[in-house]
């Protein structure tokens, strides 16, 4: 029998199934002679355009000779494009006792790997690059055992639930050892922001079907997330870790377990949204033809296991990270702070986000906006903390809040002496759940007369009366009287937006560089005298890692005299390592300004050493002891991880957590 094979079209000889998609044009000659019981059975075919999950490999040659009886047929195979080698494979298939095995050695040249991107469904995707090298196949067909190795060239991969994509060095090697695949030691690097770690570990399989990842991956500095905020997202944002990472796992459920410290440029974001949807028909089963008839039969249905991908962030946070809570998406409002804890956070792609452990700041902010015209920034007061217990918007939160603001305080004194404004500063405490919090106000005059200040608590007292004069300053920026709103209450919050809108396009993305457009529009009423509005720039810089310059500056308008330059500076020195010695140099105006006097200012110098204690005695220890020192100082070089933490902070270990 001669059997000639022209222009056939592979697709339709090897329908399409999960994960391969064969497409090319057939050629050639099947021939089979047979005399008796005896067999000589010939194959020669070439097939053009060879595809394979649409990349294109150019021809691919294939002859096979058979036995006599059968049951042994030599294979000779060849892929070319454009008159170069990509792969050829030698050797045979057998049957034993009814089962069919290979011997094949293939060796690769340039091979492109990027049709495998299918295997990794929405796990892995993009696998790029070429491989040259050996492998020898042997073993059942339906379950062969690889020996050999492969040299890469231009490879990597992407993980699409953290986005990110890793590129793989030159000649890397990947080991053939029977069924697992062998990483040895491969450097891989981010494309985007080109960090660095160590890829090891194996892929395992049976039967070409059931594959098992076994991966570690360390780095002192990788990124292992990078998401932007999508409509229904549990959390994202940029995350870079000093750690080691676990890949394991069948493809279809993998577990992904991080054990890290948080580096330099980590923001995580976790959105507060009480809406609830269904993004996800993977939970959705349809009932099929055959499940019913199953159903009326009275047979259970095996319905599919739901699954995907799971990650488990066990980190340190440390200073150089930023959390950032995004209370209202829409507006932009949002609370944030660097500072130091640890959080354990459970995440898989089937909905489920869990988040244990605390989280103290030592800085951060709440930036309160509102339809683009409103837009208040509170800073938070060093100390603050969040505790989760599982629903990571659920967060139990002990904060305090800072809005300073300038106002004139005559509408309470009732006093012409006082006659400007004065720096004041709102704290909002906030307790409870943080979806619902608990809010107490209070208010504080810094470098305010004694006199001046008494008065003023005393016109405050009340929690009502606090509550009220503290929600005029945040919205009003003046404090509240019963005669009337001041003339600055809708123009204030304008001007204020307007600085915010300068800040944010001036000001450098590491916070060492803020500029700020200042409008002070001052009270003009029957009882007070009449003051210049002010126009000016705050300035808050950040020269080194050892100096620190807050400055206000500017120049009266509107009244009688527009000459005069105003502004306050205060130059700080951080005189050792932890900033607890510091000296400072200040120029500020005057606490309060007289009728007819011009305006005045008060200068000075000072220095100041910070230091906790518990008790007086080891205070003096603290200040005294040199022995103390160096006992404390061994105690801290002998820590495995070295988080700095400033002071005032203090959370529970894992011990005492467990």
């Amino acid at each position: 029998m001669n059997l000639q094979l022209s222009n056939l079209q592979l697709a339709d000889i090897i329908p399409r199934q999960d994960s391969l998609d064969f497409k090319g044009v057939m050629n050639g000659d099947l021939e089979i002679y047979q005399k008796d019981n005896l067999y000589a059975p010939n194959l020669d075919v070439a097939i053009e355009d060879f595809e394979f999950n649409s990349v294109e490999y150019g021809e691919f040659m294939l002859k096979v000779d058979g036995n006599k009886d059968l049951s042994s047929f030599d294979i000779r195979s060849e892929l070319k494009r454009n008159n170069e080698t990509l792969l050829n494979a030698l050797g045979s298939v057998f049957t034993v006792e009814n089962d069919q095995y290979f011997d094949v050695d293939m060796n690769l040249n340039e091979f492109d790997i990027s049709a495998f991107s299918n295997f990794g469904k929405d796990v892995i995707s993009n696998i790029r690059g070429n491989a040259t090298g050996r492998v020898a196949v042997t073993g059942k067909i339906s379950d062969p055992f690889f020996n050999g190795e492969l040299k890469l060239k231009e490879a990597g991969l992407k993980i699409p639930y953290l986005n990110i994509d890793f590129d793989f060095e030159n000649n890397s090697s990947i080991g053939f050892d029977n069924k697992d695949f062998i990483f040895d030691d491969i450097e891989d690097t981010d494309v985007k922001y080109k960090t660095k770690g160590i890829l090891d570990g194996r892929i395992s399989n049976q039967n070409l079907e059931d594959w098992f990842l076994d991966l570690n991956l360390a780095s002192d500095n990788l990124v292992a997330l990078d998401t932007e905020f999508k409509e229904g997202d549990l959390y994202y944002g940029t995350a870079f870790i000093n750690g080691n990472a676990s890949i394991v796992g069948p493809v279809d459920e993998i577990e992904i377990n991080v054990n890290a410290a948080t580096e330099k440029n980590t923001i995580f974001k976790i959105p507060l949204d009480d809406s609830e949807s269904l993004g996800d028909n993977s939970f959705i089963y349809f009932l099929s033809a055959e499940d019913k008839l199953s159903k009326e039969a009275g047979r259970k249905i095996r319905l599919r296991e739901v699954k995907g991908l799971s990650l488990n962030f066990d980190l340190d946070i440390t200073r150089d990270a930023e959390v950032e809570i995004v209370v209202d998406p829409v507006n932009g409002s949002s609370l944030k702070g660097r500072g130091a804890g640890t959080l354990l956070i459970e995440i898989n792609t089937n909905g489920k986000f869990n988040m244990y452990g605390d989280f103290v700041a030592y800085e951060g902010e709440y930036n309160f906006k509102y339809s683009g015209l409103v837009q208040k920034r509170f800073e938070v007061v060093p100390g603050s903390n969040l505790t989760w217990n599982g629903d990571p918007v659920r967060a139990n939160i002990d904060v305090q809040a800072k809005y300073t603001t300038e106002a004139n305080p005559a509408v309470l004194l009732e006093n012409p002496t006082v006659n400007r404004e004065i720096p004041v500063e709102v704290l909002i405490n906030l307790g409870g759940q943080i979806v619902q919090p608990d809010i107490e106000f209070s208010l504080n005059y810094p470098n305010l007369s004694s006199v001046v200040k008494s008065e003023l608590e005393y016109r405050t007292l009340g929690r009502e009366n606090t509550e009220l004069q503290a929600l005029s300053l945040v919205t009003q920026g003046t404090f509240y009287s019963r005669t009337g709103l001041g003339q600055n209450a809708i123009t204030g919050n304008l001007i204020e937006r307007a600085s915010g809108i300068v800040d944010d396009i001036i000001s450098k993305q590491d916070n060492k560089f803020k500029l700020g457009l200042n409008y002070q529009q001052n009270d003009r009423s029957l009882t007070q005298n009449n003051l210049a509005d002010r126009v000016g720039l705050s300035i808050k810089t950040q020269i080194s890692d050892r100096v620190l310059i807050n400055g206000r500056f500017g120049v009266p308008v509107g009244g009688v005299t527009e000459s005069v330059v105003f502004g306050n500076v205060e130059v700080n020195f951080l005189l050792n390592e932890t900033g607890s010695l510091r000296a400072n140099v200040f120029n500020r105006e005057s606490d309060i300004q007289f009728i007819g006097e011009e305006l005045g200012y008060t200068q000075g110098i000072g220095l100041n050493y910070t230091v906790d204690f518990d008790t007086f005695k080891e205070l003096i220890k603290k200040i005294l002891d040199e022995e103390y020192k160096k006992v404390q100082l061994k105690k801290n070089t002998e820590k495995k991880k070295d988080i700095e933490l400033p002071s005032y902070i203090n959370f529970p270990t894992r011990e005492n957590l467990n």
